[in-house]
């Protein structure tokens, strides 16, 4: 079946790992109920703090977007999930469970 544009889950500018792990798993939520559709979860271009591994569960087709990022001559510009979480601490950033049918762009993932 075609895929129809899903509704779109805001993650507030300066949230946490934990708000952005709140819409993520609003929006496979969403995807589950609504099978047709394919909801994106969008993320401000700022740097988000993430403490856990952010995780798209297996099978939910959810478009995680940014608005960009880009190296600056000092630090990475615009949309960033930056590790923030204990060091030597396990895990990525972001982990797409697998089989996957989620899509990421416009962002970028920084991790120890």
């Amino acid at each position: 079946p075609a895929r129809n544009p899903g509704p779109v889950f805001e993650v507030p500018a300066g949230a946490d790992g934990a708000a952005i792990q709140a819409a993520v798993d609003k929006a496979a939520a969403h995807a589950r109920e609504h099978p047709t559709s394919r909801p994106v979860v969008h993320l401000a271009a700022v740097v988000y703090k993430v403490t856990e591994p952010i995780v798209v569960p297996a099978g939910v087709p959810l478009l995680l977007a940014g608005d960009g990022a880009v190296m600056a001559p000092d630090r990475l510009r615009g949309t960033v999930l930056e590790w923030a979480g204990k060091p030597g601490a396990a895990g990525p950033v972001l982990r797409l469970a697998g089989p996957s049918r989620a899509a990421v762009r416009d962002l970028a993932a920084v991790g120890p």
